[in-house]
């Protein structure tokens, strides 16, 4: 049936128990499901945008590790998050903030299987990782009046420009502009 079989598993089948376990690629893309239908009410199209992300990494990083396309989530623990975070920061080339965010995603993930009594408890609320700080190094107003002046031939490069300016002076965000 495509599902992930162990001892357990074939044991509980043979022996006609056959509540069926969900899986961590189920319950990501049960989140998922759910997410995608709160865009818009509760939560923003960016926030559905990264959870889609980290499901896409976790399929890819499943499958390099484990050779397999899902696995249970009892084979979710410290050492797996070990492993995927390293995948991250070394073969996805995140930052240490980018794989802790794709870390607080994966521990979402499982604390609402948790809520849904898919599993009891998150067997990854131990993983802990720290942001490193950011610094934003600011214009002073001499090095802005030095960009508006800058003569720039190249077309696009000269847009690039005129819209960096533009948030210089409205503080509207990248994003957004």
């Amino acid at each position: 049936n495509g599902e992930v079989v162990n001892a357990e598993i074939l044991k509980e089948r043979l022996f006609g128990k056959v509540e069926k376990k969900i899986t961590l690629m189920e319950l990501v893309g049960e989140f998922n499901a759910n997410m995608e239908s709160k865009v818009g009410k509760d939560i923003s199209a960016g926030s559905y945008k990264n959870y889609k992300t980290t499901k896409k990494f976790l399929e890819e990083f499943i499958y390099k590790k484990y050779k397999r396309r899902d696995m249970d989530i009892a084979d979710v623990k410290y050492a797996f998050c070990e492993h995927y975070c390293h995948y991250l920061t070394h073969e996805k080339t995140c930052n240490n903030n980018g794989a802790v965010k794709h870390i607080q995603r994966l521990k979402t993930i499982l604390n609402y299987g948790c809520k849904m009594d898919y599993i009891p408890s998150n067997p990854i609320m131990s993983f802990t990782l720290r942001y490193q700080p950011f610094y934003q190094i600011k214009l002073n107003w001499e090095e802005i009046q030095k960009l508006r002046e800058l003569e720039i031939h190249h077309q696009t490069m000269r847009e690039v420009l005129h819209v960096f300016l533009f948030q210089c002076f409205t503080w509207i965000a990248y994003a957004d502009a």
